[in-house]
């Protein structure tokens, strides 16, 4: 598996394609949860230095916001969040994309796709764990991990568009244009999920039945 880890990074057109044939979306399933939990840890890290959105608010005005501020901080929300998002982004984008990529006459397989999807991730491995330790090291070192932070951002989303493209044999542009819609569409979801939980959290803490 680690030989398809480095290629994703020094030979990425050569080995989505290789991964996407043997479909080895197990192994992309496996990677994806391992980048999970290095993102819930580092969350966990960077909170430390972090102040809080609700920090200036009060917990005897606000109590809800004191229960939510609690939730959100946890490690174990951190970890859980972190882990189930990058699951549920990689499944879901990858069957849109799938989707959106066989209406351009794709000819690939789901499993195919998301193995490549899942090993796209490969950059991560390197620039969160550095940007989670550099965010420990004062506003220069916050400065600096927000631009890994961009730079891994950016180089994990031209490795998808190339998993994509490479898996399902269509052109960048359509690929593109996959994985931009899969984006909108999943955090579409995301912040309407995020609105209900909030919702739900401050009828709970207020007292409020329905």
């Amino acid at each position: 598996m680690w030989e398809y880890i480095t290629g994703a990074i020094v030979t990425p057109l050569e080995t989505f394609r290789d991964v996407a044939q043997k479909k080895y979306w197990k192994q992309g399933l496996l990677l994806i949860v391992v980048v999970g939990l290095i993102k819930g840890a580092a969350s966990v890290i960077a909170a430390r230095s972090t102040p809080s959105p609700f920090s200036g608010l009060s917990a005897t005005e606000f109590p809800f916001l004191e229960t939510l501020r609690s939730m959100m901080q946890s490690p174990s929300f951190m970890l859980s969040n972190a882990l189930l998002s990058s699951i549920l982004f990689w499944f879901v984008a990858g069957a849109i994309c799938f989707g959106i990529a066989r209406l351009f006459k794709g000819e690939g397989t789901l499993g195919g796709l998301l193995a490549g999807f899942g090993f796209a991730s490969s950059p991560n491995l390197i620039g969160v764990p550095l940007a989670a330790v550099l965010s420990l090291l004062g506003s220069p070192g916050m400065l600096l991990s927000s631009m890994i932070s961009f730079g891994t951002g950016l180089w994990v989303f031209v490795l998808e568009i190339l998993s994509i493209r490479e898996s399902m044999g269509i052109s960048t542009g359509a690929a593109v244009a996959a994985l931009l819609i899969a984006f909108f569409a999943f955090f579409c979801a995301l912040i309407i999920f995020g609105l209900i939980l909030s919702v739900g959290t401050l009828f709970s803490a207020s007292g409020i039945t329905f």
